[in-house]
């Protein structure tokens, strides 16, 4: 989408955005929709990441990634691992896990 701009050109987009949404708001407003740009900018550079390191894990063991829902045995066993480390963290409805036979009998890594 934003392939073809150059550095100063999406600065000048940046900059007009900005300029479109100042006018008419308070203070307060102007650090609500503020914060609220910044948490989604987190968000889009958290999964950035997450999809460049899985891709990474990909090319590096040849194997594919896939997101699947947990089921029983492997929430159990994300329990008992945190458990055991004294983290007690709750699971996630999906686990990305690895689609080859060598960690299927692992559950998850």
């Amino acid at each position: 989408m934003f392939d073809n701009l150059c550095p100063e050109d999406t600065m000048v987009l940046a900059n007009a955005i900005a300029l479109s949404l100042y006018p008419g708001k308070t203070a307060d407003e102007l650090n609500v929709l503020g914060n609220l740009i910044v948490a989604v900018g987190s968000l889009l550079l958290t999964a950035a990441a997450q999809k460049q390191a899985l891709s990474s894990q990909q090319t590096n063991a040849g194997a594919s990634m896939d997101c699947t829902p947990s089921d029983n045995a492997a929430s159990d066993n994300m329990s008992s691992d945190n458990s055991s480390n004294g983290n007690s963290t709750e699971s996630s409805t999906e686990n990305c896990t690895e689609n080859s036979t060598k960690n299927s009998s692992k559950g998850l890594q």
